[in-house]
């Protein structure tokens, strides 16, 4: 049983959902932790990090949101700008990145047709107006989501995870801004774009941490 910590707010979102998502496509038993020595995957909430954490593919939400914890086994971080931060609080970060959104494909593959133009990704805080283009919520779950994303010919987004999703699938997206509500700002944003991953390397340094062979079939 792994301890694993994503956000669980009334605002639970696309990105919250994935690291749920992934341990339970790769048929891992898990249990939602706050504790210490746990798996923190998915979101921008490295400075939540505890003493003994692993840290795999986890940003910093902004430059003020800092580490308390020392002691974290990290694998990979979202981008530079987090494993700079990480660096100047005397924290060793090798140079592994990659939001872990990214290997979702390695999962879930839809089988759907091109429907529309343009998808429009909102961020939570930018919900509530109405729009010719096609809006996908971000409270979906992963497979919906993911569909909906991949049913667009472009997608233009509010939301990280956004991003993320459709650079995972190959749709060209665009980031756009809509209000000021997000903490933050642009830090996160600028973190993930900081860098190229290596998605290959990513899902095979998050089999061999989980004890999985390369070749088991995901279930």
């Amino acid at each position: 049983m792994i301890k694993a910590y994503w956000q669980k707010v009334k605002e639970n979102n696309f990105g919250d959902r994935i690291t749920p998502y992934i341990l339970s496509r790769l048929g891992i038993k898990y249990e939602w932790s706050e504790s210490a020595n746990k798996l923190i995957m998915v979101g921008s909430v490295l400075h939540l990090a505890k003493d003994g954490d692993t840290i795999f593919g986890t940003g910093i939400i902004s430059p003020e949101h800092r580490p308390t914890s020392k002691n974290l086994n990290i694998i990979s971080v979202r981008g530079k700008l987090t494993r700079e931060i990480l660096l100047s609080e005397g924290i060793s970060c090798p140079e592994t990145y990659g939001d872990m959104g990214l290997v979702l494909p390695k999962l879930y593959q839809p089988n759907v047709n091109k429907e529309y133009k343009i998808g429009l990704v909102l961020h939570y805080t930018d919900l509530g107006g109405e729009s010719d283009y096609h809006i996908i919520s971000p409270r979906l779950c992963v497979e919906e989501f993911v569909n909906d994303v991949c049913r667009c010919e472009k997608i233009y987004s509010s939301s990280l995870h956004g991003i993320v999703c459709a650079n995972a699938y190959g749709i060209p997206v665009e980031r756009i801004k809509l209000g000021d509500k997000m903490i933050g700002g642009d830090f996160k944003f600028n973190d993930y774009q900081s860098v190229k991953p290596d998605i290959e390397e990513l899902w095979v340094l998050l089999l061999k941490f989980l004890k999985m062979d390369n070749s088991q079939e995901v279930k």
